[in-house]
């Protein structure tokens, strides 16, 4: 630092300029310390908004009063903090882009390289916020054109760097294919030089593609065989002790969540307990607490400078990825709600219990990422609640679907329908629409209003489809790539990265689904008597010809889903199901392996139910066998299907339990001489007792009336097409 006082005592130039870039940065500082209230009325954002101006005119003064005193380095610098600042915490794009383009110009004619890198990215992200053209192809051709100015052949991290951008600002425009292949180049150049210089830029690299992987609904083994190798460079490498320990928490989460994804259910419980183990070590060594953002330095070589290039990335405090991680424990444990332990109801309790606790957290952060996490928890929020009416469902509570026990969910729906939310809340909230209509579509379903339910499904198929439709074009979106980039950057999954058709979780179980309905409808519309002479024949032929073919195109969709999750216990044997028993034209002989049925008694009853019943029901006698061991033998399974329905639901077996003992039924009546009177007389007082169960079940659940006001008869979550 220079000379603080001239001869005759007056602070000179330099300490003042000094003193003035400090201030403005304490001015930000500051204003961040207060972020986290900023928003909670006039005052307070009058406050904050007066800290920034304060901060920009600290700056704008020593160009207006010093600039004839400022080295050229102090000039590039002053005009990239005023160019920054306006950027993160104003709207006025046009004057900090005039600010860039000055300081780009110095820092250029000065062979600046570290400054220079700096002012591109800046003016190329001022750009991205302001470019207006189609597919914003003219800021793509911006950046392009930087990067062209800069040596990437022969500097593999600057490479790295640029491709890393340009896939979180444009990678919801290229195609999965293309997204993954510049993850792989990326990874594979960098491993052969990999040291602790860029070791921190791999891991993000590695963790983005399986992030990626995992939202387009890649493959699972090959995003496991990714997962692998992240593992094992961790292992190997010494200096990943020295990373921040968000890396380790992002390997753990993204461990869970495949396991999850898999349908591993053990496997995902053991990695719970690890997760667990986790969370206590980072508590006990507060390096992380309450800050959401951490950096990392990517090395690079600009002409004959070597610098390390700051990258910031904005994740999760300690208490959210706690959260996160309580979260998908809930979601695992949702599938396994019929055993009654509630497992899922304490885990999404937690949840709700950190959310707000961390809505009240005072952090350092700007007023636009304070409303940005602000929406994000509520999102999360009514994730959970999302989540919560599953588990609610799987434990056969249809009604529980209602104002009074979810307040939450009813609130969104009300407000989205009335046009409430602002353009900020409607970019974050819009993600739950889907969700919604599932919800809907389920209780819909249980309810037997199927006209209903018919209409949920197809809307779901549409807004995950790959085809543009009414539904997900996301017209209401000024910019849909803005948006999606957006949502990615808020922490929710931008929307025009979501996977779509069958790699969608949503879109095949509305396929699923809707395929039921559709063989139902099929088969109502064939028992009608129906004569070319009736006023209303050729609309019965059209609805039975639109039916047709929506079979043809979800068999056809299903096939095609079928190679694809092979190694999905649930989804493999779902589809078996579908497609060789209520698909199916002729109905053979259907096996399944001893490991299937094993993992499926683990997860889930009703579909082992499912298992047995379509085994029983496709049963082709042995001709080595007598016709009494085969009937015993199709009494067994049917037998199985039985028991397996009376472990789903504490109040006794569920309709495929019904009818698989009423196939029990039938047999022995037909065949008293080979059973006896006993074992008839037995299966008889069973199936009377379960019918009566029935009715009684039906009398308690809700009638049309009783379904949830919010729930019919809206504009936007109605069933009904416009």
């Amino acid at each position: 630092m220079g000379v603080s006082e001239g001869n005759d005592g007056s602070v000179t130039e330099s300490v003042k300029i000094e003193r003035l870039i400090e201030a403005s940065d304490w001015f930000v500082s500051q204003a961040h310390l207060k972020g986290s209230s900023s928003l909670e009325s006039e005052d307070h954002v009058m406050d904050y908004n007066n800290h920034i101006r304060a901060g920009l005119n600290s700056l704008f003064n020593v160009l207006e009063q010093y600039k004839s005193s400022l080295s050229v380095e102090q000039e590039v610098m002053v005009h990239y903090k005023i160019a920054s600042i306006l950027l993160r915490e104003t709207t006025s794009y046009d004057i900090a882009s005039t600010y860039c383009g000055r300081g780009l110009q110095l820092a250029d004619r000065n062979n600046m390289a570290h400054y220079k890198l700096m002012l591109d990215i800046l003016s190329f992200e001022i750009n991205y916020l302001t470019d207006k053209s189609g597919n914003k192809k003219a800021c793509l051709n911006y950046f392009l054109s930087i990067e062209q100015t800069y040596d990437t052949k022969n500097n593999v991290e600057l490479y790295c760097f640029f491709q890393y951008v340009k896939i979180q600002y444009f990678g919801m425009t290229f195609d999965g294919a293309q997204v993954s292949e510049n993850f792989n180049r990326m990874i594979e150049m960098l491993e052969p030089k990999l040291d602790s210089a860029n070791f921190a830029l791999y891991q993000l690299i590695l963790i983005c593609d399986i992030q990626n992987r995992l939202l387009k609904g890649s493959p699972i083994e090959e995003t496991f065989k990714r997962h692998n190798k992240l593992k094992q460079s961790q292992k190997q490498h010494p200096d990943f002790n020295s990373l921040p320990s968000q890396f380790a928490a992002m390997t753990h989460i993204l461990d869970l969540l495949l396991s999850i994804q898999n349908d591993d259910f053990s496997d995902a419980k053991s990695k719970m307990g690890s997760i667990d183990l986790l969370i206590r070590e980072f508590k006990s060594l507060d390096k992380w607490a309450r800050e959401f953002v951490f950096k990392i330095t990517v090395p690079m070589q600009l002409g004959s400078s070597s610098i390390d290039l700051p990258l910031q990335i904005n994740w999760l405090t300690l208490r959210e990825f706690s959260m996160l991680a309580y979260f998908y424990c809930g979601i695992s444990y949702v599938i396994k709600s019929w055993d009654g332990k509630n497992r899922s109801e304490m885990m999404f309790a937690q949840c709700h219990k950190y959310v707000k606790l961390e809505r009240k957290e005072q952090l350092r952060i700007s007023s636009v990422d304070m409303e940005a996490r602000l929406l994000r928890l509520k999102y999360f929020s009514l994730l959970v609640s999302f989540y919560e009416v599953l588990a609610k469902f799987h434990c056969n509570q249809w009604n529980s679907f209602n104002r009074d026990e979810f307040p939450q969910l009813f609130e969104f729906i009300d407000d989205y329908n009335s046009g409430q939310f602002s353009s900020q809340e409607l970019l974050v909230y819009h993600k739950m629409v889907d969700k919604v209509y599932f919800l809907l579509a389920l209780q819909s379903q249980r309810l037997n209003n199927l006209d209903d339910t018919l209409q949920y499904y197809l809307k779901l198929r549409e807004l995950h489809s790959s085809t543009a439709n009414e539904l997900n074009d996301y017209n209401f979106f000024n910019d849909s790539i803005l948006a999606s980039y957006k949502q990615t950057s808020t922490g929710i999954g931008g929307c025009l990265q979501t996977a779509k058709d069958f790699h969608n979780q949503l879109y095949y179980l509305a396929t699923l689904n809707l395929a039921i309905l559709t063989i139902h409808y099929l088969r109502e519309l064939k028992k009608r008597d129906v004569s070319e002479f009736d006023d209303d024949y050729q609309e019965q032929m059209d609805k039975y010809s639109w039916f047709l073919r929506l079979r043809n195109v979800l068999h056809d969709e299903m096939a095609q889903m079928r190679p694809l999750y092979e190694s999905n216990v649930l989804l493999k044997s779902t589809l078996d199901i579908m497609l060789d028993f209520i698909m199916a034209d002729n109905v053979h002989e259907i096996e399944f392996d001893l490991d299937q049925l094993s993992r499926l008694s683990q997860i889930s009853p009703l579909l082992l139910s499912m298992v047995y019943f379509v085994r029983a029901h496709s049963f082709k006698s042995d001709k080595k066998k007598t016709e009494p061991e085969n009937l015993d033998m199709k009494v067994q399974l049917y037998n199985q299907s039985f028991k397996a329905s009376c472990k789903q639901m504490d109040s006794g077996p569920n309709g495929v339990g019904y009818v698989a003992l009423s196939e029990i039924s039938n047999i022995i009546d037909k065949n008293v001489s080979h059973f006896g009177k006993e074992q008839q007389n037995s299966a008889e007082t069973k199936l009377k007792d379960l019918r009566h169960g029935f009715e009684s079940r039906k009398r308690k659940h809700p009638d049309e009336n009783s379904r949830p006001s919010s729930s019919k008869d809206e504009p936007l979550f109605s069933s009904q097409k416009k």
